[in-house]
């Protein structure tokens, strides 16, 4: 099969509904052609109760998120539409951006930058 093997991926819950995009590695994307499905570790948010608990980092419970793929023809390849039943625990993979997305985030990241770089000149040289 000539798999189409992108650098980011779309996860969906079972309604189709996008809920998070994450970076794939091709080895990934293999397993989930061989498979059928993949399993990744997350770790739940820490706070701050967490490190007063007493507990080590090492007896923090990790959860899975396991996705599904699911075959799907996209013109003369195929495709994998990956879908999870556990949405909770997707939300926190770490998600990519899309590149459609990248160029608006770059551009607020660039005023922000110039923006603070300017109060810094004003207050390095008196005028703030």
């Amino acid at each position: 099969m000539n798999l189409l093997k992108p650098a980011q991926a779309i996860i969906y819950t079972r309604d189709m509904e996008p809920i998070t995009a994450i970076d794939m590695k091709p080895r990934y994307w293999d397993f989930l052609e061989q498979t059928g499905h993949i399993n990744f570790a997350v770790s739940p948010p820490l706070d701050i109760k967490t490190f007063y608990s007493g507990s080590s980092i090492t007896e923090i419970s990790r959860l899975t998120v396991r996705i599904d793929a699911y075959p799907t023809r996209v013109g003369s390849s195929m495709g994998l539409i990956l879908v999870t039943d556990t949405e909770t625990e997707a939300l926190l993979m770490n998600p990519t951006l899309l590149p459609g997305q990248q160029r608006a985030i770059n551009e607020e990241r660039k005023k922000a930058f110039a923006k603070g770089f300017l109060y810094a000149l004003k207050m390095a040289m008196g005028d703030g």
